[in-house]
């Protein structure tokens, strides 16, 4: 069998569909027939009290919080950096042991830094919408302005409401992000493409963009990157090219010797990614689904003078059948060093 014919076989999971199903009584079939109920009602708003049939209290339980999270994960963050930060405000519905969670819409949420200079944030205040980039999120965007340790602390009010005959809301949620600016010496782009042959005709690239390393003593230098999945897989029968992105990290170590050499080290990470599959049928009917899958790029060791340089390498991507493909990294020192 042809090399090419082992990864097409190794991938070809990619052209499956899976599909769950579970068994649903008239009972259980009222339960979430309820709990979507309220979760559409949280979706049309915060202006109005809904107006439901009461369930027993001891049967609900209504939880609201705000979750707040740097969007694609830690990495080392250098001044000149921007992050973006992701809010949403969740609400967790329980009826008779079963569980729902929605977002909520409408909530205004407020965010502000202390006053070390570290960073700013903008804007100051945003409503979680529908038309957000995931429904009932919102963002703010940090900028960090000089090294040093801060935290973005933010705050939404949730109006009062009696659902299920619980009350909830008319309390302030909260969230923390903390957040460290690091003085980088250097910055690390690298961007690795595969191709995997077979029905799927699967496309990956992984990128990392101008991540920053910082100086730990010794010549030697370290830190955290983003890496940026894009996959793209064809058509295939009735079932229609998909496209899906992701994130994951990879960890910077490099040592200098003198000003001819400066060697480093970019490991990346385990990245878990979902494989999207949607087919429309001859008869109009539609079946979907996803895979998710372990891909790890192999590691990339560059050899370039301290005032930086690139190269292009060779990589292996390790998934269900090893992949080749290659990976263009450049160093460079960062600005005003």
């Amino acid at each position: 069998m042809h090399r090419h014919d082992h990864i097409a076989k190794g991938w070809h999971f990619v052209t499956r569909i899976l599909m769950a199903t579970a068994r649903l009584t008239p009972r259980r079939l009222g339960v979430i027939a309820t709990l979507a109920l309220v979760l559409a009602i949280g979706i049309a708003g915060q202006t109005q009290t809904p107006r439901v049939q009461a369930a027993p209290a001891g049967d609900a339980s209504i939880g609201i919080w705000l979750y707040a999270e740097q969007v694609g994960g830690k990495r080392t963050l250098c001044v000149g950096d921007v992050v973006v930060i992701r809010v949403s405000v969740l609400k967790r519905i329980g009826v008779e042991g079963e569980y729902m969670l929605g977002r909520l819409v409408g909530v205004e949420v407020g965010a502000f830094v202390d006053g070390s200079g570290v960073g700013t944030i903008s804007p100051a205040k945003i409503t979680t919408t529908m038309a957000s980039d995931g429904i009932g999120a919102a963002y703010f965007t940090f900028s960090a302005k000089r090294p040093g340790t801060t935290t973005v602390v933010l705050q939404g009010k949730v109006n009062t409401r009696v659902l299920l005959g619980l009350e909830f809301g008319g309390n302030t949620v909260t969230a923390a992000v903390p957040l460290t600016v690091e003085d980088c010496k250097y910055k690390v782009t690298a961007i690795s493409r595969w191709r995997v042959p077979g029905p799927a005709n699967l496309n990956m690239v992984a990128l990392i963009s101008s991540a920053g390393m910082t100086e730990v003593g010794g010549g030697r230098y370290e830190g955290i990157a983003r890496v940026e999945w894009t996959i793209t897989a064809g058509q295939v029968g009735d079932c229609i090219p998909q496209s899906v992105t992701t994130s994951s990290q990879a960890e910077l170590n490099g040592q200098v010797f003198g000003p001819e050499e400066f060697i480093v080290d970019v490991a990346y990470l385990p990245a878990m990614i979902s494989l999207p599959v949607y087919c429309v049928g001859s008869g109009g009917g539609v079946a979907s689904g996803s895979t998710p899958v372990q891909m790890t790029p192999d590691p990339v060791t560059l050899s370039v003078p301290a005032s930086g340089g690139g190269d292009r390498r060779e990589q292996i991507l390790k998934g269900p059948q090893p992949t080749s493909g290659s990976v263009v990294i450049f160093v460079r020192r960062a600005t005003g060093q």
